[in-house]
């Protein structure tokens, strides 16, 4: 299991990925990030998505290109 940490938050990486459910908003359908994924990427409202779909798999992958670099924490 692998950590990243920004300031006082941290994401917990780990080889299963979690479960959502799917909401409607209008006409589309929305799948949320969690908050601290959102924080740890400094993902915001309004930001592009490049989104890539694989039928065959039934996967779709999401990269938010214009994520913010996290901060480098100071050694003890």
């Amino acid at each position: 299991m692998k950590t990243r940490s920004q300031g006082s938050k941290s994401v917990t990486k780990k080889k299963n990925s979690s479960s959502h459910k799917v909401f409607r908003s209008g006409r589309a359908l929305v799948v949320t990030v969690p908050a601290p994924v959102r924080e740890c990427l400094g993902i915001r409202a309004g930001d592009p998505v490049n989104v890539k779909v694989d039928i065959d798999k039934q996967m779709i992958t999401y990269k938010f290109p214009k994520t913010r670099q996290l901060r480098l924490l100071k050694g003890k």
